[in-house]
């Protein structure tokens, strides 16, 4: 669970960490980061991208995309990405994977 932004006390910001994800695995990956306090530490994603599409197909199944793209701050040095796409058919089973890429940044607050 994160914790609020309201609730981060403190001077400022401390420091803002940047990097972005670009990997092929269906799982995701563990970004290692310079140590950072988790309680006065979050992560966003300030870009994203994702895709849009049509069934093509001339039968009767329906299909659209479903994304799974998200950052989460998991311990004080390892951030958790997923930046995958996949395309669906009526049949249940995804029929293409997509790769995007996904911009991420740590705030750490003082």
């Amino acid at each position: 669970m994160g914790t609020a932004i309201s609730s981060l006390s403190g001077g400022g910001v401390k420091r803002v960490l940047r990097g972005s994800y670009y990997g092929s695995s269906n799982t995701g990956a563990y970004i290692t980061i310079p140590e950072v306090n988790p309680e006065k530490a979050f992560v966003n994603m300030p870009v994203s991208i994702s895709y849009g599409a049509t069934d093509n197909d001339s039968s009767d199944a329906i299909g659209g995309w479903a994304t799974s793209i998200w950052c989460e701050l998991i311990d004080s040095k390892t951030i958790f990405v997923r930046n995958l796409v996949e395309m669906y058919t009526g049949g249940g089973y995804p029929i293409q994977r997509r790769y995007v890429n996904v911009v991420w940044e740590v705030i750490e607050y003082v």
